[in-house]
């Protein structure tokens, strides 16, 4: 979970850094981003799938959370990509999981974009 979710606390080391100022802090939201998913890329390059023996960068709920990390750490980065990678990973997650009212799909993994059956009009319970 760690991987999937560090970058999450990225949020909360710059809030204690620009009440405390401590130089550490920043060293700590460095190695949280190292040590997290490459979401950034994950999102510009659309690589969701990419990992097939682990499920956290296609959990719907670690993609929804995900979405900020990159931009809270170009704080840091500076990084044009850091701050870009949201509206990529919104325009990916739309174009692959998306639905006609603007959200993407998934119960626990994203879903893709699948023919038609009869099926697809049964919704299905989240069963966590």
């Amino acid at each position: 979970m760690g991987k999937g979710a560090g970058r999450d606390e990225i949020d909360t080391v710059f809030w204690l850094y620009n009440r405390s100022g401590d130089a550490s802090l920043l060293q700590l939201a460095d190695l949280l981003y190292a040590q997290a998913y490459p979401w950034r890329e994950i999102f510009t390059e659309n690589r969701f799938l990419d990992f097939p023996n682990d499920f956290h960068p296609k959990h719907a709920v670690n993609v929804a959370q995900a979405l900020k990390a990159p931009v809270v750490y170009w704080q840091r980065s500076g990084l044009p990509a850091d701050r870009e990678s949201y509206r990529a990973a919104l325009n990916h997650l739309t174009a692959d999981h998306g639905t006609s009212f603007g959200i993407n799909t998934g119960t626990e993994f994203v879903s893709g974009d699948p023919p038609l059956t009869a099926l697809s009009f049964v919704p299905s319970p989240r069963t966590c």
